[in-house]
């Protein structure tokens, strides 16, 4: 709680900040996950960008908008949030200052670990997230796409990352792989695993299962207890074990 009372005073209290013009680095600002700085992982705002989309999390509510920048010159439209509420009225208020600063934005600035969005409101530092640091550990599997992994299962899939290697248990068959991290872009080697046979409601799940993981594109972590990986099939959500 101290912590969010600080990143409240923050918001609203650092407009004042001055930065020169820049030629943004659109791949550096687009490849990687963004969270604000001085709030605990549980309940940071994130934001991410594409060519001309921005997203991310605000405290509360997920959101997105148009964006356009030019020499660091930046502005938000037609931003749009889900509409969850709150019980702790401060992450309330962490959510309204929050869109306050990003609606109203005028300029970003970027180096390698920082973004600073500015506005007559405040202004937002964003630090890159280290997904070296947050993938390290063993991650136990939610879903496939739409379909969740029984809890009462005592063999459900996980996966361990560990320094550029991926091991782990499909549910049936031990796996391994190595992986390479750019931001939060993945890239994931040819799966190798035991050959075991198993019944057949988990031989379809570890099928969907490795075919996700072994096209895997971009990781998301909403905090350090959760785990998203994005693929060319079916997404994964995974807990940490």
């Amino acid at each position: 709680m101290k912590k969010l009372l600080m990143i409240l005073a923050a918001l609203i209290f650092s407009g004042c900040a001055v930065h020169t013009a820049q030629t943004i680095d659109s791949d550096q600002l687009e490849k990687n996950v963004w969270k604000l700085v001085g709030v605990s992982t549980e309940q940071a705002p994130t934001i991410e960008f594409s060519k001309d989309k921005v997203w991310g999390f605000n405290g509360v509510n997920q959101f997105n908008a148009n964006y356009t920048i030019n020499n660091g010159s930046f502005a938000l439209s037609n931003m749009v949030n889900t509409l969850k509420a709150a019980i702790d009225p401060k992450l309330t208020e962490l959510e309204s200052n929050f869109n306050k600063v990003l609606t109203t934005a005028s300029r970003l600035t970027l180096d390698d670990q920082t973004v600073v969005i500015e506005s007559t409101n405040g202004s937002l530092q964003f630090e890159k997230v280290d997904f070296d640091l947050i993938l390290s550990g063993q991650w136990e599997l939610v879903s496939v796409g739409l379909v969740m992994v029984n809890e009462r299962d005592r063999n459900k899939p996980f996966v361990s990352f560990n320094g550029g290697t991926i091991t782990g248990h499909s549910g049936i068959n031990h796996i391994r792989a190595t992986y390479t991290l750019d931001g939060k872009n993945i890239q994931i080697s040819p799966l190798i695993g035991t050959k075991m046979a198993g019944r057949e409601s988990a031989m379809e799940l570890e099928k969907q299962f490795l075919s996700a993981l072994q096209s895997a594109t971009t990781i998301t972590a909403a905090n350090a207890t959760s785990l998203k990986i994005n693929s060319a099939n079916a997404g994964l959500t995974f807990k940490r074990k």
